[in-house]
């Protein structure tokens, strides 16, 4: 799946899709905030149907170019696409974690994902404020590297 995932975003990258994808909405000029909305919530549903890595790679070639001219940090944006992909897991209906959960603890996936559910605002609330509160992700990369913008 990862291997497929790499070659599907080479050939994305390569034929100029992802351009002519990114290139009408940096002409919108959003704002940040509706710049990292959109990311979370393509990353977050993608999550749901794909594995972490192969949703990193697939989407983030696509949406890094968005971050650039919304004057999103590189760093901010990995840090958000990372735990993005990650929630999607656990995100129902499709949640891929949800169905191992269900066979590892012998729980029928309707009480898994009733289980799941106070963890996942928890999660949530997580994400929006790391998405909109850069400098607490940020912090300690800083700290260690000073140069970080």
């Amino acid at each position: 799946m990862v291997a497929a995932a790499t070659l599907f975003s080479w050939l994305l990258t390569v034929q100029g899709i992802t351009s002519s994808i990114v290139e009408p909405v940096i002409a919108m000029n959003p704002p940040y905030w509706a710049v990292l909305g959109f990311a979370n919530l393509t990353m977050l549903i993608a999550g749901m149907f794909v594995d972490v890595f192969s949703n990193i790679l697939i989407l983030c070639p696509l949406l890094l170019r968005l971050m650039e001219p919304a004057g999103i940090s590189e760093l901010h944006f990995g840090i958000v696409a990372t735990v993005n992909s990650d929630m999607g897991n656990i995100t129902p209906p499709f949640g891929l974690n949800l169905f191992v959960a269900s066979g590892a603890f012998k729980k029928s996936y309707v009480e898994v994902v009733q289980a799941i559910v106070p963890w996942l605002a928890i999660a949530i609330v997580s994400l929006m404020i790391i998405t909109y509160v850069p400098e607490i992700s940020l912090w300690l990369p800083k700290q260690l590297y000073p140069g970080i913008k």
